[in-house]
């Protein structure tokens, strides 16, 4: 099935010491079915990579290397929310005690039928009670 891939997920596909062999099975069979992610994906995939090298947990040269890695990720990114589907992102962020970063990725999950790929525990959690299949 075709899956949301949230920020969490997709560090584990480029920063060496939270990669793991499941994370990489895991994107390899859905990577078929097809990825997407909110525009909003972008942003955090780079702070990640940007607060890693903060952490001295990566050098400069390797940032332009995992910049290259992650625009050859076959993800789809979705456009910009609507109106009506940013209410239903607050909506969930409310409802389920969530950060909208983390809300959208499921309401996006949810308005697709689609299974959400997330390590965030709170996310997982949240979808599995409402439904929705977490892929991990």
């Amino acid at each position: 099935m075709a899956a949301v891939m949230d920020a969490s997920f997709a560090a584990t596909l480029f920063l060496p010491d939270e990669s793991s062999a499941r994370s990489s099975e895991c994107f390899a069979e859905t990577a078929s079915n097809g990825i997407i992610a909110p525009a909003l994906w972008q942003v955090e995939v780079t702070n990640i990579v940007v607060m890693a090298h903060r952490r001295k947990r990566i050098s400069t040269v390797v940032i332009g290397q995992i910049l290259e890695i992650i625009d050859r990720l076959p993800v789809v990114l979705e456009p910009v929310l609507t109106p009506g589907q940013r209410g239903r992102v607050a909506n969930i962020a409310v409802s389920h005690r969530l950060s909208a970063y983390d809300a959208v990725y499921l309401e996006l999950a949810i308005r697709r039928g689609f299974d959400l790929m997330t390590l965030d525990s709170a996310l997982a959690k949240t979808a599995r009670t409402i439904g929705v299949n977490v892929v991990a």
